[in-house]
């Protein structure tokens, strides 16, 4: 059988096996648009998006721990690779034997690569945003580098951690699966709140939040392999547990995905 009909059959018995009631394709569906549905939309929230205190309050929108302790983060220092370089190295699973301590300038600069700040006005961060609304969050659990075990809170503003808990971290509680994150050193942990860009986009708010989590998983990605490291984006979050351990709700905001650094 040729590679052509290969792909016709799997094409063919994939269709056999959809299930056209599934939630996500009933969602899609419902959060696809028109001109007539945009424009409602943009009328909705055009109060809102015009006022420019509320817009230079909402694309500043970030949690804060203002009682925890805080580690400040090293200046970041240009990466000295091509884009085609890394491209081509990144990988997903960590081929390594030992457990490798991330360091703290390592850390800034996958931090900054994530979600930083990149202007001068403090206003752009280092991935594209729908209507630079930047609803996710970064956490991060430190299960083996070079600051103390525990889980941490990136504020992108200030360029530092925010220390949520100090206790060793046991990756299984937290995942459903540990596959590619045994030799972790830090776990990145993306998280959204779901308002920051549903009041404006509505139901489509969901998609441009899934493709703005994509862009932070991509810039770490790369980010780690310039830096020589593999970067292994996890989809096996326990989510309630996760949740949980982070201390959010899971419903106004939500854990997304995990990516480990080893």
């Amino acid at each position: 059988m040729n590679e052509a009909n290969v792909r016709i059959l799997a094409n063919y018995y994939a269709n056999k096996k959809c299930n056209k009631q599934s939630l996500a394709k009933q969602y899609h569906i419902n959060s696809k648009l028109s001109t007539v549905l945009t424009e409602e939309s943009i009328i909705q929230a055009s109060s809102l998006v015009m006022n420019k205190t509320f817009s230079q309050a909402i694309r500043n929108s970030e949690k804060n721990y203002p009682l925890c302790e805080k580690i400040s983060l090293p200046k970041v220092e240009k990466i000295e690779d091509s884009l085609y370089n890394c491209i081509i190295r990144r990988k997903s699973h960590n081929t390594k034997t030992d457990n490798i301590k991330l360091t703290l300038n390592d850390i800034s600069t996958l931090c900054w690569a994530a979600y930083g700040i990149i202007d001068s006005k403090n206003i752009r961060r280092s991935v594209p945003s729908a209507g630079a609304l930047y609803p996710c969050e970064i956490y991060m659990l430190s299960v083996d580098s070079e600051i103390p075990h525990g889980l941490y809170h990136y504020s992108s503003f200030k360029h530092q951690l925010e220390t949520m808990r100090s206790e060793k971290i046991n990756l299984e509680t937290l995942f459903t699966s540990t596959i590619g994150l045994e030799h972790a050193s830090i776990v990145f942990v993306i998280t959204a709140i779901f308002d920051r860009a549903f009041f404006k986009y509505g139901e489509r708010a969901y998609r441009f939040i899934m493709i703005e989590s994509g862009e932070i998983v991509q810039n770490i990605s790369l980010a780690a392999t310039a830096l020589g490291y593999d970067a292994t984006a996890h989809g096996g979050t326990a989510d309630y547990e996760l949740e949980d351990f982070i201390k959010i709700d899971g419903t106004s905001e939500s854990v997304l995905i995990g990516i480990g650094i080893s």
